[in-house]
């Protein structure tokens, strides 16, 4: 489905069942190409079967003193009247 856009270099999945029992979860879809990630985001939704993938930019991640620990960044990390916090 993704392929369609560039080739996908590896995808990341989160999962947990709702209490239906139905899957719910995210996954991160890193394309090889910055441009084929781009055109992704542009589309914003497709269609899986009966559900809609909502796509979006990830967010940036500070790294900490150690490279496995990874903290998101705040929305609003950026001093007043930067654009940082409307990324």
């Amino acid at each position: 489905m993704f392929s369609e856009y560039g080739k996908v270099d590896r995808v990341l999945m989160g999962v947990s069942a709702g209490h239906n029992g139905a899957f719910r979860g995210f996954a991160y879809v890193i394309m090889e190409a910055k441009e084929s990630a781009e055109a992704l985001i542009k589309i914003e939704r497709l269609r899986f079967k009966q559900s809609t993938i909502i796509i979006k930019k990830c967010r940036e991640q500070e790294k900490g003193n150690n490279s496995e620990d990874k903290v998101p960044k705040s929305r609003n990390s950026g001093p007043k009247g930067s654009d940082s916090a409307s990324k």
